[in-house]
């Protein structure tokens, strides 16, 4: 069904990825084998890749500790992380795997120690690059603000979404002091919770934004206690919003420097 909005998730999501060289072609030829029956199919097979290589890495990270290292074995265990990347079209997954494989030809053991943290640092992006899309966490205003970052302005998102932050918890806080007079002033909330709404859906945060709305609809209803509700809901999202954000940002600023990019400043 083209109007599921899943698939219009997925569909926002395609593009960006395939910009920022996350994933390739390949990663979208498991859309051909999603359903209306079994829609998930190509979340539950990210995680998978992902659930199994970071056993395999942890496995290659004790093999790796062994004297004399079989690099016979490490090797059978890089190619299965190969195959596995490679079905999938993880892009950067696939590029860390074979730096990985190099080395164990090369059957450097320091080499592979240093490689083998980069892979899974990858594929802890990966994951939580994925996680939010699935999850209808962000949408397509998010890529957009990506594709506005570059070498000069490395932070930039992070930044925007650090100010939205503190806007919006300032704005909660005016929110719930207004709900505490009497008479209620309705129209000034309205006019907050509007500001909520507005930023929740420039910066990609569909969750956020319609919380925002339903608190609106509340406003609009003159309901006190529906309002209050909305709110708490509304915090709960922000702070939902903010546990994935977070550790997300600390994998890129983490990645930049083994991807060849400036570090932050």
């Amino acid at each position: 069904m083209e109007n599921d909005p899943l698939r219009q998730q997925i569909a926002a999501m395609k593009q960006s990825l395939l910009n920022e060289g996350t994933v390739e072609s390949h990663f979208f030829h498991m859309e051909q084998h999603q359903s209306s029956k079994d829609p998930n199919i190509l979340e539950r097979e990210i995680g998978l890749l992902y659930t199994n290589s970071m056993n395999i890495t942890n496995n290659i990270e004790q093999q790796l500790e062994n004297r004399p290292v079989d690099f016979t074995a490490i090797t059978e265990l890089v190619q299965q992380l190969r195959v596995m990347s490679a079905r999938l079209g993880t892009k950067k997954v696939m590029e860390r795997v074979l730096a990985l494989l190099a080395c164990c030809h090369e059957r450097h053991v320091q080499r592979s120690k240093l490689s083998l943290p980069v892979l899974k640092l990858e594929l802890e992006t990966l994951k939580a690059r994925l996680d939010s899309y699935f999850q209808g966490t962000l949408d397509s205003n998010f890529d957009n603000m990506e594709e506005l970052q570059g070498p000069d302005n490395p932070n930039f998102v992070e930044e925007v979404i650090s100010v939205f932050f503190t806007r919006s918890s300032n704005n909660i806080n005016n929110i719930e002091q207004q709900l505490e007079n009497s008479p209620v002033n309705f129209a000034a909330i309205e006019r907050v919770v509007h500001q909520l709404r507005g930023g929740g859906a420039g910066i990609g945060a569909p969750k956020v934004r319609d919380k925002a709305a339903a608190l609106l609809n509340n406003c609009m209803a003159c309901n006190v206690e529906g309002c209050k509700a909305s709110l708490e809901e509304l915090k709960l999202e922000m702070e939902t919003l903010k546990g994935k954000l977070q550790p997300y940002f600390q994998l890129v600023r983490e990645a930049r420097p083994a991807n060849g990019a400036v570090p932050p400043q």
